[in-house]
């Protein structure tokens, strides 16, 4: 089923009783898979990687065909969202109720180009940024303290970096940090993990002079597999430099 012909069935619907608890109908599991997965730049097959199913099994859902309960909920796992969430009966929201949610929900995200945190560039761009979100997807606990470790390099190379402490015979330490920090996260992908990082420039209001100052926040993330270097959504922040690294167990998946 293309795209437009899942719209149109959708838009024909019957509307659900909003007394009794039902299930999605599977046209709106349908898009709502393929919507989130869009959102990650995910292909099918990353989804069907991360989720433990077969491709065949991702595209049957987003045909709008019935699959099984189980896959159901291995599909919104690996999409971040509770088990239950494309199959189990609930109250219908309404349509004006579901439109204001998915602006609450999608309305303030933005596209950041990501790359990996493997080059002097890369960490300097980070580095230079106001602040950091990490996100991580899929990764145990047992990586936590490598992560916060990153994150201390990280705001370590901001603070060397910036104009403020800059002084002559600097360029040898500088050098030995970016060494240090791509030898962690060599050290990571070691155990298993992939390290992408973006930068994305918004405007935020300077609490000190009332203008709208442009602030560089760090966007990125760790996952599994080979991830794309291309474009990830980010929800904006309200506070000034706040940047997010996202994290995940490295399988061998392929991405574009």
């Amino acid at each position: 089923m293309s795209l437009n012909d899942l719209l149109n069935s959708m838009a024909n619907l019957t509307e659900r009783s909003r007394e009794v608890p039902s299930s999605p109908p599977l046209e709106t599991v349908a898009f709502f898979v393929r919507w989130s997965r869009g959102l990650k730049n995910w292909k099918v097959s990353t989804l069907a990687d991360y989720a433990g199913v077969s491709v065949s099994t991702v595209e049957r859902v987003e045909r709008g065909e019935k699959v099984s309960a189980e896959n159901l909920d291995r599909i919104a796992v690996a999409l971040g969202y509770e088990t239950g969430k494309l199959h189990a009966p609930r109250i219908p929201l309404g349509a004006d109720k579901a439109t204001e949610d998915l602006i609450e929900t999608y309305g303030y995200l933005e596209q950041v180009s990501v790359v990996p945190l493997k080059t002097q560039k890369a960490i300097r761009d980070a580095a230079k940024c106001a602040g950091i979100l990490v996100h991580k997807h899929a990764v145990p606990e047992v990586h936590d303290d490598g992560i916060a470790n990153l994150v201390e390099w990280i705001d370590l190379a901001g603070f060397i970096l910036s104009e403020n402490v800059e002084r002559d015979g600097q360029e040898p330490k500088r050098r030995r940090l970016y060494r240090d920090i791509q030898d962690h996260v060599t050290e990571m992908e070691r155990q298993g993990l992939t390290v992408l990082v973006g930068v994305m420039v918004v405007l935020s209001h300077c609490l000190t002079c009332g203008r709208m100052e442009s602030a560089r926040w760090i966007s990125g993330e760790l996952q599994r597999g080979h991830p794309p270097l291309g474009s990830r959504g980010l929800a904006k922040g309200s506070d000034l430099g706040s940047g997010a690294i996202r994290f995940g167990k490295n399988e061998m998946v392929s991405d574009g």
